[in-house]
């Protein structure tokens, strides 16, 4: 978890995949470990690498283009899923914008945030229910995707069997915040 939160504060405030050997001195621990433990959160989808195997992602924020992107001020990220955006976006209490595509319909959404709350939106994310899974990124993170509305979010869910249920753009903000202000206290 440690290795996790240091790998999204510097994908944050630099922009840029990181090193193993920069999360190595972030941790003050040896190199090798560092690169064990990004190997491991890689097998469970708790981490993204790049090619030459620096990190690119880490607790849903990406410095490469992923699922959903992500405007903060005007900086561009990318998250792994809709929740991921929300609850950045609210715990750094910075406006910015969520972009992605209906599963449902692939009509482009654009959501808009401001000092970390969504504006009024029907936008809806569907929220899967959460079970033992290998990969965090590929098994539960694919189906946290953002709707037009919550009619369109319910048609997507009986079409594909998924299990979960939609909540409020604005609702989801509130709740998801809290999982990522540990991870972005300080940050601007």
């Amino acid at each position: 978890m440690r290795l996790q939160q240091a790998a999204f504060r510097r994908l944050y405030s630099s922009g840029q995949p990181v090193t193993a050997e920069q999360l190595a001195a972030d941790l003050e621990i040896e190199v090798e470990q560092a690169e064990t433990t990004i190997a491991a959160m890689l097998a469970q989808g708790r981490i993204r690498v790049g090619d030459g195997g620096e990190v690119v992602g880490a607790q849903g924020l990406s410095v490469t283009p992923d699922r959903h992107e992500m405007w903060v001020g005007d900086r561009r990220f990318w998250t792994w899923c809709a929740m991921d955006a929300a609850g950045i976006l609210g715990a750094l209490g910075r406006s910015g914008c969520l972009r992605s595509r209906s599963p449902h319909s692939g009509a482009p959404l654009e959501v808009v945030f401001t000092d970390g709350r969504p504006e009024p939106t029907p936008a809806v994310v569907f929220i899967a229910e959460f079970s033992d899974c290998g990969s965090i990124y590929d098994e539960w993170c694919s189906q946290l995707n953002l709707f037009e509305d919550a009619a369109a979010a319910t048609a997507w869910r009986e079409a594909s069997a998924a299990a979960g249920s939609w909540v409020a753009i604005g609702e989801l903000a509130e709740t998801a915040a809290d999982r990522w202000r540990p991870t972005t206290a300080g940050l601007g």
